[in-house]
């Protein structure tokens, strides 16, 4: 009788078997990654969320006592005095709940500003990287105050300050383009009729293109309004002296 023979695995079916595993391991992990971060995502959405009952709680709880309060008094035949009061309450209710809806508006474009400006540079889109800014800046100003949002803000502040330092990379970068090197007896010319008339004629020469004043105008501007800006003034004197330079070399 014949035994039976056995079939001994090659070395390419086991590695094929290998990396298979392998890759099975990997998108598991990667799966295991993925529910971590929606996990941690959700964690701090209920945190936040149930900061804001807490904080509605503790609006409304003293109204909804002193609504029983009222309608002991209305028992008692005090209509005017409860009419009063209870629009007094409305009021702080309504308030309230403008105060929350602004608070989860403002969060909501911050975060949005957030995730853009990361990949967003003003060289593609200034008007809109400007706009972003603005809505990082308003978050900025309004959460600081609030311990809750302490870690968030420190993502905002972050990326806050790595704006400002692409805007003044990009008003170098425009700067330098822009710029134009006029010719020494252009100069000459503007100061050899006496003091009076240079001014008048150094406005007519072209020493920054219309489009790169355009732009450079608006990013200056906005660094002015900024408390982190402090380093375009420099890469403008550092760069226009440059450019003078070569209008005397000439």
């Amino acid at each position: 009788m014949k035994g039976t023979k056995t079939v001994t695995p090659s070395f390419k079916d086991i590695q094929d078997l290998l990396n298979q595993e392998e890759e099975w391991l990997k998108r598991l992990k990667d799966s295991l990654a993925k529910a971590e971060n929606l996990k941690n995502s959700m964690t701090s959405i209920l945190d936040n969320f149930e900061h804001r009952l807490f904080r509605l709680e503790s609006t409304v709880m003293p109204m909804y006592k002193y609504t029983g309060y009222l309608q002991q008094k209305q028992q008692s035949g005090l209509v005017s005095e409860v009419v009063i009061l209870c629009n007094v309450s409305y009021s702080d209710i309504s308030r309230t709940l403008k105060v929350i809806d602004n608070v989860m508006n403002l969060y909501s474009m911050a975060s949005e500003a957030n995730s853009i400006l990361k990949d967003l540079h003003p060289s593609e889109n200034l008007e809109n990287y400007l706009k972003y800014m603005g809505h990082l800046k308003d978050a900025i100003c309004f959460f600081r105050t609030d311990d809750v949002y302490k870690n968030q803000m420190e993502h905002m502040k972050s990326t806050y300050e790595f704006g400002i330092s692409a805007l003044e990379q990009e008003f170098k970068n425009v700067l330098r383009k822009e710029s134009v090197v006029v010719k020494a007896s252009d100069v000459l010319d503007c100061i050899s009729d006496g003091y009076d008339s240079v001014t008048e004629k150094v406005q007519e020469l072209e020493l920054i293109t219309a489009d790169g004043m355009e732009t450079l105008s608006r990013i200056s501007q906005w660094l002015i309004d900024s408390s982190y800006a402090t380093n375009y003034l420099n890469i403008y004197g550092e760069l226009r002296a440059t450019v003078d330079l070569q209008t005397l070399q000439r």
